[in-house]
């Protein structure tokens, strides 16, 4: 019987995390992983407009070889999914069933995990967040630094947006460049800044872990926009790349179609079982520490089928909204030029100038994802629509504006015995009500009138159904008490010696900036933290 250091479940952005650092530290390290991976990406120097103009088989690269990208969407909160991601959430139907009428999680059983559709947001969490969401606000600021040098971070170190997306307490690269939409649009905003000002909205370029500059052996990004495509030169951090570079070096061990089902605690390890995906083989793996990092609603199902119970557990959930709109100076222009299809400005709005309770949209345009998911659903016939796209390609962007969440008392998630693979399904509940939805609309008319000041015109106000945040947290909440279904500071499962919760499980607040980048920085101190427990 071999008993390993550590064993980590997942090879999401956490789990990558969490590996490097205990293998920088010298550490025996097993990852326990499905490990679904997708076909091997395309690469050439083609950027879109040429791969649309002279790429005879460019069907195959945008619609996927059996048309992918045509078929009805099979999960309600990934719509827009190309063929070349169509791996991240393959088998979670089989293999983590849910059972709702209302909360529509997206979850991932891929090498990656859902890093492999991030959209590259990196933001810090301010001293209010931290406290609320329940970290160590020295540590985490330090955790922060450690990773952005780790994973390479681009952004704007003195534009009204810095002080919301990382307050200049991180290494950064260069900013990328902005397309000409976008620019119209900021210098909108600046000629109004004080009017925005006073509604407390702030609007600058985003932090984005995108390479502007050459780092280890990934490339800057080439502006090829491509990005939902293919991660050309790997400028885009995704957590494969941790792991590779980690088991190629030796200093790693990833074991692949593992799913792990639930542990059990001996004398001086831990029993971990696992079913492969593949063979269908149930196997035992023992470790002396085990740190679950599968992603806040997998890490719940494993440790309540530990428990063996049915409790209730309290769950966050950002919720969302999209905005499509239409830039109108930039209407009939020409849409060409260096693009970029991730996130180009960023807007926050500090409801009540305390840097708490922010809300945050991400300005995209929407080139590269062709025009095909857009003319179906327009009253005219696709000849005609294709020529009134045409003239308003330029023009449209899509804002996404996530919410903030706190607990609310009707929102849960319990494990329940099911005839499934695993013997069980997840059965969730989340509603948005009272004081909470007054307040989305809220931020939802702050954001309309803010765009209309930009010269924009707000086609539509979109309610996506829960869960297509693909932000969630707070299941096993942290506490400084020993109580069951919760985790201590340190990161530690009470009623546990050496189980330890690297993901977003204990996070008691869910802020409206994206949470990637805390969720990798608080995996690493985890990782630090275990290595007291000696």
């Amino acid at each position: 019987m071999e008993v390993v250091d550590y064993i980590i479940v997942g090879s999401g952005c956490t789990g990558a995390m969490a590996a490097a650092t205990l293998c920088a530290n010298g550490k025996q390290v097993v990852i326990l992983d499905t490990g679904i991976e997708g076909n091997p990406t395309e690469t050439n120097t083609n950027d879109f407009i040429k791969k649309r103009y002279h790429d005879q088989q460019q069907a195959d690269f945008f619609l996927g070889k059996n048309l992918e990208a045509l078929q009805a969407p099979t999960h309600a909160n990934i719509p827009q999914q190309t063929a070349q991601r169509s791996f991240i959430t393959k088998l979670t139907d089989t293999l983590l069933p849910i059972e709702s009428t209302h909360f529509f999680p997206v979850e991932s059983l891929a090498l990656g995990g859902l890093g492999n559709g991030w959209g590259l947001g990196a933001y810090t969490f301010s001293a209010n967040e931290l406290k609320r969401v329940g970290l160590n606000e020295k540590e985490i600021l330090n955790a922060y630094k450690l990773i952005a040098d780790r994973i390479g971070i681009s952004g704007e170190t003195n534009d009204d947006a810095s002080r919301f997306c990382h307050n200049n307490t991180i290494p950064l690269q260069p900013p990328l460049e902005i397309n000409a939409t976008a620019n119209s649009l900021y210098q909108q905003y600046q000629k109004k800044k004080p009017l925005f000002s006073a509604k407390h909205i702030s609007m600058g370029k985003p932090s984005l872990a995108l390479l502007s500059a050459d780092k280890d052996n990934r490339k800057s990004y080439a502006y090829n926009d491509l990005d939902f495509y293919s991660n050309e030169g790997n400028s885009a951090y995704r957590p494969n790349i941790t792991i590779e570079t980690l088991t190629h070096q030796g200093k790693l061990v990833y074991r692949k179609n593992w799913l792990v089902i639930s542990f059990k605690e001996a004398d001086y390890y831990t029993i971990v079982y696992c079913l492969n995906i593949v063979t269908k083989e149930k196997k035992e793996f023992f470790t002396k520490k085990l740190i679950l990092a599968a992603s806040t609603l997998s890490t719940a199902r494993i440790i309540l089928r530990s428990f063996n119970s049915d409790i209730k557990l309290p769950v966050l959930c950002n919720a969302y909204t999209y905005m499509p709109l239409l830039h109108w100076p930039h209407l009939g222009k020409q849409n060409i030029g260096r693009h970029c299809g991730l996130a180009q400005l960023a807007m926050f709005y500090d409801r009540f100038n305390n840097h708490e309770e922010v809300a945050m949209a991400s300005i995209y345009n929407y080139r590269s994802l062709l025009n095909f998911r857009i003319s179906k659903q327009l009253p005219l016939n696709y000849a005609d629509g294709n020529k009134l796209l045409q003239l308003l390609m330029p023009a449209l962007c899509i804002a996404g504006i996530f919410h903030p969440a706190a607990y609310q008392p009707q929102n849960f998630i319990r494990l329940h015995k099911a005839d499934s693979i695993t013997g069980d399904l997840l059965q969730a509940a989340y509603t948005y009500l009272g004081a909470e939805q007054e307040n989305i609309h809220h931020t939802e008319k702050i954001y309309a009138s803010a765009f209309s000041k930009l010269q924009c015109l707000v086609l539509k106000k979109m309610s996506t159904p829960t869960g297509a945040s693909i932000h969630y947290a707070g299941t096993l909440p942290f506490s400084s008490k020993d109580e069951l279904f919760h985790i201590s500071p340190d990161g530690k499962l009470y009623g546990t010696n050496h189980v330890f919760i690297a993901d977003g499980s204990g996070f008691s607040y869910l802020p409206g900036k994206g949470l990637t980048l805390t969720l990798m920085a608080n995996a690493h101190n985890v990782a630090l933290k275990t290595m007291q427990y000696e």
